[in-house]
């Protein structure tokens, strides 16, 4: 580099050591801290009540599912055992499948 170059860095870096930061109002500054620390997110706080009839709802969904899942399992079941056992006939003396 130029010893110029050099010189005209050093000047430019150099003004700026007295100036003195701007400040915003109080008023402004306060209003801005404020809004950063405010959580973003609400919170929802439900009653006792109100979450124990949601627990409830819950299980007695679950349950249902449970006993309307097994229901259809046996029946399920009942008819492959059955489609099993009635496949073929007897009949004269040849077999029949139905």
């Amino acid at each position: 580099m130029d010893q110029k170059e050099e010189i005209w860095m050093d000047e430019v870096f150099n003004s700026i050591d007295g100036i003195t930061r701007a400040k915003a109002p109080d008023a402004i500054e306060m209003s801005i801290v404020k809004k950063i620390n405010t959580p973003q997110a609400k919170v929802i706080k439900l009653a006792s009540a109100q979450f124990r009839w949601l627990a409830a709802g819950i299980i007695l969904l679950i349950g249902l599912n449970i006993v309307l899942l097994s229901q259809n399992h046996k029946k399920q079941s009942s008819l492959d055992k059955g489609n099993q056992s009635n496949e073929y006939s007897f009949g004269s003396n040849e077999l029949i499948k139905l």
